[in-house]
């Protein structure tokens, strides 16, 4: 089962069931934890680039999603 959530007028896919998550991460994201850190370091830098737009640390951006994923996706790429 799948919800799927609007969100600034994107769309979040959340899997309802561990099991699923499990299998698509099986799948998906096989071999290393090095792909699953470079997965995470991709989404840090396209959250990043919405909640700073200007690339001046001035995080002027509207995006209410891209403030609350992009701390998680950081703290991922340093594990």
């Amino acid at each position: 089962m799948t919800r799927s959530f609007d969100l600034d007028r994107g769309t979040c896919l959340s899997l309802a069931h561990m099991d699923v998550a499990v299998a698509v991460r099986s799948r998906y994201m096989k071999g290393s934890g090095d792909q699953e850190t470079s997965l995470h370091r991709l989404m840090a830098g396209y959250f990043l680039q919405l909640v700073d737009p200007d690339r001046n640390q001035s995080y002027t951006g509207n995006n209410v999603r891209a403030f609350s994923e992009l701390p998680f996706h950081l703290v991922w790429t340093i594990c």
